[in-house]
């Protein structure tokens, strides 16, 4: 039988393994082919790769472009209970959790238990890139 240092010893080595293992990637795919970069500024991703009229989940962003050249972002975050709203759909975004749906158009509430929009956030665009700052 193992003594309660060699029981304490693993299950901290064990602990700390499994928060590492849920630390956010520095880089994600946006399903669309094209790679997005999260950093401590915000989250980059290349414009050819959001459809206008559409949207992209980009890191922790849903990143839109309701019209050609104009684009603009919002926290993925459902405001009804916090979960990742990461379905894009006919021009609007899904929450998976409880199927609140929100206009990509301006974050909006369209439908479902959220009471409010999606959170903006701010978008600009450089040289071909989107970078999205809370």
């Amino acid at each position: 039988m193992a003594d309660r240092r060699t029981v304490l010893s693993a299950a901290l080595t064990l602990g700390a393994a499994g928060l590492a293992g849920c630390s956010a990637p520095t880089s994600s795919s946006t399903g669309a082919g094209s790679a997005t970069t999260t950093a401590s500024k915000g989250t980059t991703i290349a414009a050819a790769s959001v459809p206008v009229g559409g949207g992209v989940v980009a890191g922790s962003f849903i990143v839109t472009q309701p019209t050609q050249g104009t684009f603009a972002a919002y926290s993925y975050l459902c405001p009804h209970q916090g979960c990742p709203v990461t379905r894009i759909d006919a021009g609007q975004a899904i929450c998976g959790c409880h199927n609140s749906v929100f206009s990509l158009a301006d974050g909006s509430r369209v439908s479902g238990p959220a009471n409010s929009g999606l959170k903006a956030a701010k978008a600009t665009v450089a040289d071909g890139q989107v970078t999205v700052t809370a």
